[in-house]
């Protein structure tokens, strides 16, 4: 005789609890159905189809969480062919080494393969097209408006995802809160779907609030470029951190978060990045390595600490003053700091020993260290599912959004790499959502 019976359940989701019946057949769990949840459907659904799997197949509520984070970035792998590696570098911030990166540690490769694939699975990539305005009725964007340099064009669509970066190029947006910040990413983050989403009257937050990092020289006014790779070697051997004052201002081997920090609390928001000539042979070929050109650096020496960046050799009193740092002070700083290192103890700041390293020969070397940014953490408003939300609190029915364009999803600062990670989950979450309000 088959017996069977239903088993209602409850358990505690990331939003909030989740409603569930467990149909059980002659004491064995036949299916797992989900009653009511508030999580976010695009990953909840992906992610509770592969537990309910592992449940049937185990006969077990005794399985492995699954991470959504994971999913995402198995699609994408998948989906444009991305092989992915542990990077050169980690960073202090993480407990393991968990950052990853493509064989040519470049956007580039990411972009391309993933338009491409894109393309070869029936998307239409429309270059020349700026989005000029919106097709607006009632709660729906029913289309939108594009000019290039020959043609305006009209799409027509059931549903949009809004992908449209943020706003970190366009220095009109940005406030006086970013004084001192030098931008390094894309300059096509331009924040134009704030002016021609401005007839909404759509809800943001955050506005302001920027992902700021270490390790940037100022290329041109205002803009930056990384140095993350090379300057974190170049602390593992041993170089330190000096403001105008030559005064060492940080443990630098440290969090990225405390030197951020560090630089942001000097007068001019600029420290200097001092090595021997052990050390910049190493940092030199990370630059070469990481988007910067042999030329392009010969040029910075040829400035000779007159204009930025600032990069200078010689004497320990030559690159003081070439950098424009007090030479009495610096001298001093690395005399002490020499002790530190020749009796495996920082008394200063308690770095680890094995970061310590007495400066050899006379020869020194020193670069500018700037704090930057390439994500904006403001953004627009949105529920859970990602749809954007007018100011009201009612939400754009058939608009969602993705990636930097949301505010607050990862609060006042995240940790580093996180921000890729979100435009990859956020994107693939809105995707799922649009093609089931097509579907509808």
């Amino acid at each position: 005789m088959t017996e069977k019976k239903v088993i209602t359940a409850q358990a505690q989701g990331h939003n909030g609890p989740i409603d569930l019946e467990i149909g059980v057949e002659n004491q064995e769990i036949v299916n797992v159905d989900v009653k009511k949840h508030s999580e976010t459907k695009g990953i909840f659904n992906q992610v509770f189809s592969k537990l309910r799997d592992d449940i049937l197949d185990n006969q077990s509520f005794d399985i492995d969480a699954i991470s959504g984070a994971t999913v995402m970035s198995d699609f994408i792998s998948e989906f444009a062919g991305l092989e992915y590696r542990k990077a050169q570098t980690q960073t202090p911030e993480h407990s393991v080494e968990r950052q990853v990166e493509l064989p040519t540690s470049s956007s580039y490769e990411f972009i391309t393969k993933v338009a491409k694939a894109f393309e070869e699975k029936g998307g239409q990539i429309l270059l020349d097209s700026r989005v000029e305005e919106v097709i607006i009725d009632g709660d729906k964007i029913t289309g939108i408006v594009t000019e290039g340099k020959h043609k305006t064009t009209k799409i027509f669509a059931s549903a949009v995802v809004l992908a449209s970066g943020g706003y970190g190029a366009n220095t009109k947006m940005r406030g006086p809160e970013s004084q001192g910040l030098y931008y390094y990413g894309p300059m096509t983050s331009t924040g134009d779907a704030y002016q021609f989403l401005a007839p909404l009257q759509l809800k943001t937050r955050n506005l302001g609030w920027y992902k700021v990092y270490p390790h940037g020289v100022e290329t041109e006014p205002g803009i930056a470029k990384l140095t993350t790779y090379a300057s974190k070697l170049a602390t593992d051997m041993g170089a330190i951190y000096v403001n105008t004052d030559g005064k060492r201002i940080v443990n630098e081997s440290d969090v990225y978060a405390e030197l951020r920090d560090a630089v942001l609390k000097q007068k001019d928001r600029v420290a200097f990045l001092v090595m021997d000539k052990r050390t910049w042979d190493e940092f030199y070929k990370l630059l070469v390595l990481h988007d910067f050109s042999e030329s392009e650096i010969a040029d910075y020496f040829a400035k000779d600490g007159k204009s930025n960046p600032i990069l200078v050799k010689g004497s320990l009193q030559e690159v003081a003053q070439k950098a424009g740092i007090d030479v009495a002070g610096l001298s001093e700083t690395v005399q002490k700091y020499n002790d530190y290192a020749k009796h495996g103890k920082d008394e200063e700041f308690g770095r680890d020993s094995k970061f310590l390293h007495e400066y050899e020969g006379d020869e020194f070397y020193i670069i500018e260290q700037r704090d930057r940014f390439a994500t904006t953490l403001g953004g627009f408003v949105t529920d859970a599912d990602l749809h954007l939300q007018f100011e009201n609190g009612n939400k754009l029915a058939n608009v969602v959004a993705a990636g930097e364009v949301i505010g607050g999803a990862n609060g006042h600062d995240s940790m580093p790499s996180m921000m890729n990670s979100w435009g990859i989950s956020s994107g693939f979450v809105a995707g799922k959502e649009a093609a089931e309000i097509s579907e509808n």
